[in-house]
């Protein structure tokens, strides 16, 4: 750094020296002024730094347990902002059917997952149906027991319109239509992500009216089966997203790794590490435009 006026080479000594008069006055004024210039300076880069510490991009290790309570509670939290969606692609009377999940992104905008919605196939009993826009209206978890897994996901869907459209057959305007799975909570295959399964894949889906037994009794079979089938697929996707849910708290200013799930009893253990992002908010990466 040079500052105006300040004698800063060993030649300017002897100019200091052989000042007289009005010139040494002058001269010694330009070293006070920059005297006072450098310890303003100083303090200003020390508020900066204890404003904006260095980040040290040096990982550090973290272990997070977590019992049932904790587990639903935090889900709980994740899924009040997911939607569920049962409708169809194609068209005429043989359309194939959907299952979406998707992450609400601002009010009453919803963005799929990655890989979502499925295509569930044309759906069949008796006669061929699809679904037309079912919305669930919400997605929550409850202890079933306060120290002991499963737990219970229920999903409740809106009835508004005609829910499902059969060929050749009345169509089925339902008055109430939920699915209830009982889930437990492994660890994946390599210990490095919580997933969900389905503990009970028998359990039906649970509706308010149907037109029919013996026909509706094959629909709902065969959506069962399908929705049972796309929770499975989807375990990992879901367990590893609640996984990282749980130990993230500033995504903008660390990086996370998962090392290790394990169970202790009927807790979760997670371990991880958390790692400062070089460039990231907060950090005291460029001193020039923070002092500025």
């Amino acid at each position: 750094m040079t500052v105006t006026g300040l004698p800063h080479k060993i030649s300017d000594r002897p100019r200091l020296q052989a000042a007289t008069g009005h010139n040494k006055a002058v001269l010694l004024q330009r070293i006070e002024d920059a005297a006072l210039k450098i310890s303003f300076l100083q303090s200003k880069l020390a508020s900066c730094i204890a404003a904006h510490p260095p980040i040290i991009n040096t990982p550090y290790s973290h272990t997070l347990t977590l019992d049932i309570a904790q587990v639903v509670d935090l889900a709980n939290g994740i899924l009040s902002a997911f939607r569920l969606r049962l409708h169809n692609l194609g068209s005429g009377d043989h359309r194939h059917s959907t299952f979406d999940i998707a992450r609400r992104i601002s009010l009453d905008v919803y963005e799929s997952l990655d890989g979502f919605p499925k295509d569930l196939g044309q759906l069949s009993s008796t006669t061929d149906y699809y679904f037309n826009d079912i919305k669930s209206t919400s997605i929550a978890l409850e202890n079933l027991a306060p120290t002991a897994w499963p737990v219970r996901l229920e999903v409740i869907f809106e009835t508004n319109d005609t829910e499902i459209i059969v060929n050749n057959w009345f169509d089925r305007d339902l008055t109430a239509f939920s699915i209830s799975l009982d889930l437990d909570i492994v660890a994946d295959a390599s210990h490095e992500s919580l997933a969900i399964v389905a503990s009970n894949p028998s359990t039906k889906a649970v509706v308010g009216h149907w037109y029919g037994d013996s026909e509706d009794s094959g629909i709902e079979d065969a959506f069962n089966s399908k929705i049972t089938e796309q929770f499975s697929q989807a375990s990992l996707l879901v367990g590893r997203a609640l996984t990282e849910y749980f130990i993230t708290t500033d995504k903008s200013r660390f990086d996370y790794s998962i090392l290790k799930v394990t169970q202790d009893g009927s807790n979760w253990v997670i371990n991880y590490t958390q790692r400062p992002k070089i460039g990231g908010v907060g950090g005291f990466n460029q001193p020039i435009e923070a002092l500025q």
